[in-house]
């Protein structure tokens, strides 16, 4: 029986469990922990700042290199289907983007099923919300934010653009200059019909109010939406979709298949100064 569009809930699940793409995440894991710790060692970087009062709610910042002014910021979340991952795998592009005078801010948060999808929504806006606040400090030009993240990351910085939560922490609309979303999940509503729903706990309300495609931004944002041409025909529909969406409403937004990369590996171009993405990031925030 059809749970989700022409899926039973075995075949919905294959759809959706990303992990059974690849051999083993945990190479891709691992690389990109030793990445962020070279990244911490080499280069200025203030680390375990709290923007919120949970363990979990700190993020880091690795300032721009050689710039005399402040400097405009690269905020990413990581992915984990909500539930796993840390900021201590997601600076790996610190190099990269400090050399051209970003400043780089990778993002933890609660993970689930501790919190709830919603909670996970607020830390994740919290954590920009500080950085307009308080980024100054540490190079950063609140005039100049911009968002990414990869997966359940790409879903994060989608919620970020939604409107209707900037005025409870006092930020303006218009505080995302830019984003740049990688293989992301913007319709929540198939998850509601397979596993990840064991810890995300989703019922329709929650589904409508956490699913980006629902929630799209009242201004136009500059987007890049992005994955990699080895993913599961449901996870590139979830990019198309959205990037759809978007248009309908009148917004401009570039959309990349990324040939040759899965799910776990596309993001590594993000440590090529010379790569397609990182050429996207930098063209997004007027650095190119």
């Amino acid at each position: 029986m059809a749970v989700y569009r022409e899926f039973n809930s075995e075949e919905l699940w294959r759809e959706y469990n990303i992990e059974a793409t690849v051999p083993s995440i945990e190479p891709f894991r691992d690389q990109n922990i030793t990445l962020t710790e070279e990244m911490k060692r080499d280069l200025t970087c203030y680390a375990d700042l709290a923007f919120g009062s949970g363990p979990m709610e700190s993020l880091d910042i690795y300032p721009a290199q050689n710039v005399s002014d402040l400097a405009p910021a690269y905020i990413f979340f990581h992915g984990g289907y909500w539930r796993l991952g840390s900021k201590n795998g997601s600076g790996f592009m610190a190099k990269c983007l400090t050399e051209k005078g970003v400043a780089v801010a990778p993002i933890d948060y609660a993970l689930a099923p501790d919190v709830s999808l919603d909670e996970i929504v607020r830390q994740a806006r919290a954590s920009v919300a500080w950085l307009y606040h308080h980024g100054a400090d540490f190079g950063v030009d609140r005039e100049r934010i911009y968002i990414s993240g990869s997966s359940a990351g790409g879903h994060l910085s989608a919620m970020i653009m939604a409107p209707g939560w900037q005025s409870e922490m006092n930020v303006p609309e218009d505080l995302v200059k830019g984003a740049m979303l990688f293989s992301g999940l913007y319709d929540l509503e198939p998850l509601r019909h397979c596993e990840p729903n064991d810890w995300l706990e989703l019922d329709e309300a929650s589904v409508r109010r956490n699913s980006p495609i629902y929630t799209l931004p009242n201004q136009e944002i500059p987007l890049v939406v992005a994955y990699g041409s080895e993913e599961t025909d449901e996870f590139k529909r979830q990019s198309d979709a959205y990037a759809y969406a978007w248009r309908e409403k009148g917004f401009n937004c570039s959309v990349f298949e990324m040939s040759d990369y899965h799910h776990f590996n596309m993001t590594s171009m993000l440590t090529e100064s010379d790569s397609l993405l990182t050429g996207q990031v930098l063209s997004v925030m007027g650095m190119d």
